[in-house]
């Protein structure tokens, strides 16, 4: 009998993993279309496709616009793409984009940037290479959040769960998110002044550092095997996109949405990732020297790299400008010590709703007014 139980849960198991990636290459479908590109673009297919995966971790979690990557950048310095700055007005915010693209893609691949090639390979690179991270994820999201490793298997029916809605901040069947969860604050409880959101810095590491050092690096400290994503790009410091993003995916992975959709939109939550994932980028940018979030970013790091060492080689959409402005305002006048170390508790909280806003933008992500 035990050993008829043991093939059962290995033959579930099993499946699980299949549904979840039939539901990734069910999203991700490449065209059957030949490339059309010539020879000298497809030669660097495989670097642009390496960068694409990175940025879309690192950086940006959505690709620039085509109309975007053709926009010539002015020949004088412009505005920092890492300062708050970049979010003075459109303009700002394109060119900053663009910017933060070009700094952190390899010189001999600048002149691809304006062709349609670059940008159709850049963009599905990035969803292949997120889809992918995400089937990793879901393996491990039990460990990550301290819950049943069952919650988080497609089947799942993640909204009728009480210990994952009170993380999200809603309740069982609701459609209704708060911008800021209960998952980012210290023990899972809202900060009404928003002064401690991503205090709950653990999951964000956790999934900062299975993306990074792998699935194995969560229980053990992995040795030999083929190099890691920290490794392949050259990682050695956190960044306000990969916070941003890890904050983004862990909505996610709590949610009951089982596709990382390339609209942003998510079917069954209603959730607007993009507009999600713009405004925690926007705060981290504002606010990267905050003495609070310098401790949050000095948490997150000491956990993903530990002793690793590397040589350093908008459009319309819902405002959320009052709720951009207090945590910013919260973060920057922030110094007191909070409990950075805590274990996350549910608690119900109420927020506004995420879910309605359109995506029209010529951007990568929503803007929001200022």
């Amino acid at each position: 009998l035990k050993d008829a139980q043991l093939q059962l849960q290995a033959i579930k198991q099993r499946n699980r993993l299949l549904e979840e990636k039939n539901a990734i290459l069910e999203a991700n479908k490449p065209s059957r279309k030949a490339s059309k590109a010539p020879s000298q673009l497809l030669v660097f297919d495989e670097e642009v496709k390496m960068f694409a995966k990175k940025y879309g971790i690192m950086y940006e979690m959505y690709p620039p616009s085509a109309e975007l990557l053709k926009k010539t950048l002015p020949s004088t310095p412009g505005l920092p793409f890492d300062r708050p700055a970049r979010y003075a007005n459109s303009a700002a915010e394109a060119d900053a984009l663009l910017s933060e693209l070009r700094s952190v893609l390899p010189d001999h691949l600048h002149h691809l940037v304006p062709l349609n090639h670059f940008h159709k390979t850049l963009q599905q690179a990035l969803e292949a290479g997120r889809s992918s991270e995400l089937i990793k994820l879901r393996r491990v999201a039990g460990r990550i959040f301290g819950l049943s490793s069952d919650y988080f298997v497609t089947s799942s029916k993640r909204d009728t769960i009480d210990e994952l809605c009170r993380l999200l901040g809603t309740t069982p069947g609701s459609r209704t998110y708060p911008l800021f969860p209960p998952i980012l604050f210290p023990n899972a409880i809202i900060d009404t002044s928003n002064s401690t959101v991503f205090g709950n810095w653990k999951p964000l590491a956790q999934i900062l550092k299975a993306v990074l050092m792998g699935e194995a690096s969560l229980t053990s400290v992995k040795k030999g095997g083929p190099p890691r994503n920290f490794q392949n790009w050259g990682v050695s410091a956190i960044t306000p996109g990969a916070i941003a993003w890890s904050a983004t995916i862990a909505i996610f992975l709590l949610s009951p949405d089982t596709v990382f959709s390339q609209d942003g939109h998510g079917k069954s939550s209603g959730i607007q990732y993009k507009n999600l994932f713009y405004s925690f980028k926007k705060i981290l940018v504002c606010c990267w020297d905050a003495p609070y979030l310098m401790k949050i970013r000095q948490h997150i790091e000491g956990h993903v790299f530990g002793a690793a060492k590397l040589p350093v080689d908008a459009p319309d959409g819902e405002d959320f400008t009052a709720q951009i402005a207090l945590a910013m305002a919260g973060l920057q006048s922030n110094d007191v010590d909070h409990d950075l170390d805590s274990t996350p508790v549910g608690d119900l909280a109420q927020g506004t709703d995420i879910t309605q806003s359109a995506l029209n933008s010529p951007l990568s992500t929503p803007r929001l007014s200022t």
